[in-house]
């Protein structure tokens, strides 16, 4: 064999190196930012959500709590949401006829203004409504009282997403402890009064928001909570908002989780009876 063949076939092998070596390192990449884009599971079954569908989820789930309905109410809601929008919120003009919202409500079937149903807590308010006046809504199969509601095409569709409904149910209402985590980059500081109050309007907290000085790092507040399942609930809600809260830990009963983690931790410093959460201090993620 000559040294001119010689060279070419080395050549050759070198460029196959470099050739897989590159895609193996696309690979890598692509996965890393696969493995760290924003998301949300749940914990008890590995389902995983945007952090708006869980933030969607969460406002659906606290309309019912702040109306004392059960838990198979925010189920059946979670459920037709999902087969409706995937808890996408649907501006208007951008769903089936003039379907509005997360529940494809429509303006001319006297659902209420497109405006109104579009924004989340409204949109379940009025899916509530309507599914309390449903006869046995409480026991009969989950497809046929959201058919009921929804009159939809496809009244068996509601059934697939049972199984995500329930267990998002259980995060939001607290009945499965830890229920929600979430992962996401780090926000600027965080305003712990503006994170209060926006707490204490969109979720049903009976007692007052303690709020740590804004001088604190990182800044902080605690939320009062009359039940461990109550306690829960806050958490999971906080959690699904904390991209735009710019949450950076939540703890609760002998447990913490971080905004890097898909999971929750144990940490015995957590024994108060309130929700403690940590906020951004403006730091880089």
């Amino acid at each position: 064999m000559s040294r001119r063949i010689r060279s070419a076939g080395i050549a050759l092998a070198l460029l196959a190196v470099v050739m897989v070596a590159g895609v193996v390192a696309i690979a890598i990449t692509r996965a890393h930012r696969a493995s760290s884009a924003p998301t949300c599971a749940v914990v008890s079954t590995g389902y995983a959500l945007d952090p708006d569908q869980a933030a969607n989820a969460a406002e659906i789930s606290a309309v019912a709590i702040r109306r004392g309905l059960p838990q198979r109410a925010v189920v059946i809601a979670l459920a037709t949401a999902y087969q409706e929008s995937k808890l996408v919120n649907i501006p208007a003009d951008a769903g089936d006829l003039d379907s509005v919202g997360l529940f494809q409500q429509r303006p001319s079937q006297g659902w209420g203004a497109p405006a109104d149903l579009s924004r989340p807590v409204y949109a379940a308010g009025k899916f509530y409504d309507a599914l309390v006046k449903v006869r046995a809504w409480q026991t009969d199969a989950l497809t046929v009282v959201a058919q009921k509601v929804q009159r939809s095409a496809y009244p068996q569709a509601y059934a697939r997403w049972e199984p995500l409904a329930i267990g998002l149910a259980g995060a939001f209402v607290g009945s499965q402890p830890a229920g929600l985590a979430c992962r996401y980059d780090s926000g600027p500081r965080a305003d712990p009064e503006a994170v209060a109050a926006s707490v204490q309007r969109d979720f049903p907290v009976a007692a007052p928001v303690a709020v740590t000085p804004a001088v604190h790092r990182p800044p902080a507040l605690d939320v009062a909570a009359s039940t461990s399942s109550g306690g829960w609930a806050i958490a999971a809600w906080i959690i699904a908002h904390g991209s735009t809260l710019h949450v950076e830990s939540v703890g609760y009963a002998g447990k913490v989780w971080h905004r890097g983690d898909l999971s929750w931790s144990a940490d015995r410093t957590q024994t108060g009876t309130g929700v403690h959460v940590e906020l951004s201090g403006g730091t880089s993620s």
